[in-house]
């Protein structure tokens, strides 16, 4: 049955899109990290399976860094490109991200508290400042598959 607290994750939800989404939009040319992250991507799309990079540094090997979330922009960069791959990539890590939150703060409180934690999950100065200031996409992924892991653990 439909409860306030779904309603409230659904805000936190449309919140995320509607604060970050338009925010990307404008800023991934301004982070710090964002183009670091596109030129890996930009290896996966030109050479999926080499784990040397040959342009940067008179080369180095891109395993050192996790790829997931290269590789996924690798991938959307046959759709849209890879500003545009990094944009939706980054966006729906925020996305699992707010859910996690939401998952993990119900071992600790109530439906309807926990959907209260998604939406200050979205507003929270360090989620805005890892997205638009640093663009560390690798740390929003993994903080995002983290968030979401530990109530299966528990």
């Amino acid at each position: 049955m439909y409860q306030k607290s779904d309603r409230l994750l659904f805000i936190a939800l449309m919140l995320a899109i509607l604060l970050h989404g338009s925010a990307l939009l404008y800023n991934i040319d301004k982070t710090y990290d964002a183009f670091v992250h596109i030129f890996f991507a930009d290896h996966y799309a030109l050479r999926w399976f080499d784990p040397w990079e040959f342009r940067w540094y008179t080369g180095f090997t891109v395993t050192s860094y996790p790829p997931l979330s290269h590789q996924l922009i690798a991938l959307l960069s046959f759709v849209g490109g890879l500003k545009f791959g990094f944009a939706v990539v980054i966006l729906s890590a925020l996305m699992f991200f707010v859910i996690g939150i939401y998952r993990f703060s119900q071992i600790w409180v109530s439906r309807r508290s926990a959907a209260y934690a998604a939406v200050f999950a979205v507003l929270a100065s360090s989620i805005i400042q890892t997205i638009h200031i640093y663009g560390q996409l690798p740390t929003m992924v993994g903080i995002s598959c983290l968030i979401n892991a530990l109530p299966e653990i528990y």
